[in-house]
């Protein structure tokens, strides 16, 4: 149920996700939060910073969007966002502005998230 999966986010030290509602309802609950994205908008679909009183917290582009203990994770390439469920780099196989972000990348988002204060 969602009440339990908010408990469950609530309980963690951090949360790592992908352009979904659970990584919206993990910013939301103010765990530290890196938010991958690929080929999607985060200027329209980043998750929300509580208190961000902004018409919207990202700009269009930006390797690493950061907001309180929010990051937003994306490939800062021509092509990106596009907003395809496609990619034109590799004739439509996987999407590779998402395949491209490393490990290492997200690791390193996240203990910057960790070690930055609540607000």
């Amino acid at each position: 149920s969602l009440p339990q999966l908010a408990a469950a986010i609530s309980g963690g030290r951090a949360f790592v996700g992908v352009d979904t509602v659970v990584t919206h309802m993990a910013a939301a609950l103010e765990v530290p939060t890196v938010a991958i994205f690929g080929p999607t908008w985060v200027h329209h679909w980043g998750p929300w910073p509580n208190g961000e009183t902004s018409a919207t917290p990202y700009g269009a582009k930006g390797r690493v969007q950061r907001r309180g203990r929010i990051a937003v994770i994306q490939k800062d390439w021509p092509c990106v966002p596009c907003n395809q469920e496609w990619c034109a780099l590799t004739g439509g196989g996987r999407i590779e502005c998402l395949s491209a972000l490393s490990a290492e990348e997200v690791h390193e988002e996240l203990m910057r998230s960790l070690a930055r204060p609540l607000r």
